[in-house]
């Protein structure tokens, strides 16, 4: 399922890096290295989103949060379908049932 307005879709990216910043300090505390260098990039993947989305770019920045998830098991995390939420709302634009309508990478942006 994808978000149907910006406004849901700036609101899942949010959440998600409340995820992240909760699975770093886990991560941290049991000293995970890997882990703790996943979130780290997955949250700098999250952050350039929130900047696109900002900025009503949907799906800017989307190759990167996708390279992101494909350097780790994405389904092993409690927060994974939000991720993956997010990553087909930013290559496949928002629902097309949504009352805000916008396709990825500068495509039509109506409210």
């Amino acid at each position: 399922m994808r978000a149907q307005t910006m406004e849901e879709y700036r609101e899942m990216i949010r959440q998600a890096l409340l995820e992240v910043e909760d699975f770093r300090r886990l991560a941290d505390e049991a000293e995970e290295p890997a882990a703790c260098g996943f979130a780290d990039a997955l949250r700098r993947e999250l952050e350039a989103l929130q900047t696109a989305a900002a900025e009503r770019a949907l799906g800017a920045g989307g190759a990167g949060f996708a390279a992101a998830l494909a350097r780790c098991d994405v389904d092993a995390l409690p927060f994974q379908h939000l991720l993956k939420r997010i990553a087909r709302t930013c290559s496949e634009g928002l629902d097309a049932s949504g009352a805000e309508r916008a396709r990825p990478e500068g495509g039509d942006h109506a409210s």
